[in-house]
C-alpha cells in the first residue's frame, strides 16, 4: 500500500504543479533538475520510524513493552507523512522541469509563433522555415497534414538556426514524402484552443508547438 500512496501522491503532485506553473507560482526561473533534491531525499525516509515521539495516550497492552513488545503507532507513521510529503514535491517540481509549454529560448521555433488570433491577419509578420517532412502524410478528401521538422527561420531578411516541428495542413495536389525537403513562408502561430478542447495541448504531447 505504500508504494499506492506514494505513487498517487506523486500524480497529485504533478496536477498541482501545473497549476502553480500556471498560476506563475512556479517558473522557468527554476532549475530543471531541481526535482532531484527531494527525490534523492526518499530513501531515508524510513529511518524516521526509528524515532519515537512521546504520546499523551497510553494504549492497553496486553503483554508489556519490557518483554519485547513494540507500541502500535495512531495513523501513519512519520516515514509515510515524509515520504509523501517529498513526493508531492518531486511531482510539481518534476513538471516545472518539463511542462506541457516548455521555456522557449531564442534557439526555439515555437518563441517565433504569433498568437493564434493572428493565423488569419494579412497584416501579421511573415516567416520563411526551411526544413523537411518528418511524418508520414495525413490524406484527406481535400487536404492532408503532416508535421514539418525545422532547422532554419528567416524573418526580415535575417536567417537563424532554430529546433522545432510545425504542423502544415495543405492541399492535396501536391504529394510530399517522408523525408522531402521543404521551404515553407506564411504566419507561425500557436494552435488555438477551444472551448471544450485544447488543440495545442492535443499537439504539445506530440511534441508540435506551431502551426
Amino acid at each position: 500500500m505504500t508504494i499506492l500512496y506514494i505513487a498517487v501522491i506523486y500524480f497529485v503532485g504533478i496536477v498541482f504543479g501545473r497549476f502553480f506553473f500556471e498560476t506563475g507560482w512556479l517558473g522557468c526561473w527554476l532549475s530543471p533538475s531541481l526535482w532531484l533534491y527531494p527525490f534523492v531525499l526518499l530513501p531515508i525516509t524510513p529511518l524516521l520510524n526509528h524515532i519515537h515521539l512521546p504520546t499523551q495516550k497510553k494504549m492497553p497492552l496486553r503483554w508489556p513493552e519490557e518483554a519485547g513488545f513494540i507500541r502500535p503507532r495512531h495513523g501513519p507513521s512519520p516515514a509515510l507523512i515524509a515520504a509523501c510529503a517529498l513526493t508531492f514535491v518531486t511531482g510539481g517540481l518534476r513538471y516545472a522541469a518539463q511542462p506541457l509549454t516548455p521555456c522557449w529560448s531564442a534557439k526555439d521555433l515555437a518563441s517565433y509563433n504569433l498568437p493564434a488570433s493572428r493565423a488569419y491577419d494579412r497584416t501579421a509578420p511573415e516567416v520563411t522555415l526551411t526544413g523537411y517532412v518528418s511524418s508520414y502524410p495525413l490524406q484527406e478528401d481535400v487536404k492532408q497534414q503532416f508535421q514539418v521538422t525545422v532547422h532554419a527561420l528567416a524573418q526580415e531578411g535575417k536567417q537563424r538556426s532554430v529546433v522545432g516541428e510545425v504542423r502544415l495542413t495543405t492541399g492535396n495536389r501536391t504529394i510530399y514524402r517522408y523525408g522531402q525537403p521543404l521551404q515553407l513562408r506564411g504566419r507561425l502561430v500557436t494552435p488555438p484552443d477551444f472551448t471544450d478542447f485544447s488543440y495545442r495541448e492535443y499537439l504539445a504531447r506530440k511534441g508540435v508547438h506551431s502551426l
